[in-house]
């Protein structure tokens, strides 16, 4: 099996074990690190659509969607990493997911 796909599976059943925990109400202190776990995903999905891209190896995916993946995975690490800053830095809201579920304002 391919080690991507292994890697996407793997951090798909920490993701889901996450929402699992929050929805029986058990605050997770690792939320920090699955963020991190999925920009890495991120980073590794567009170093390969690179390599695709390019043709440094003999593909039968298209170099014009890898281009498009690309794109897609440098605009995900954008979203996520903003999201990171904002949730986790001394900066940033403290709990940016708690305040918006009770509708709280941050101060």
């Amino acid at each position: 099996m391919c080690p991507a796909v292994c890697c996407t599976n793997n951090k798909q059943v920490i993701m889901y074990t996450h929402y699992l925990l929050g929805a029986l109400g058990v605050s997770n202190p690792f939320k920090k690190y699955i963020t991190l776990l999925q920009i890495t995903q991120f980073q590794l999905c567009v170093f390969h659509a690179v390599v695709v891209a390019a043709g440094l190896f003999e593909s039968t995916y298209p170099r014009m969607l890898a281009t498009v993946q690309v794109v897609y995975h440098i605009s995900m690490i954008y979203l996520f990493t903003q999201f990171a800053a904002k949730a986790y830095t001394a900066k940033g809201d403290k709990d940016v997911e708690g305040s918006k579920a009770s509708g709280k304002k941050q101060k």
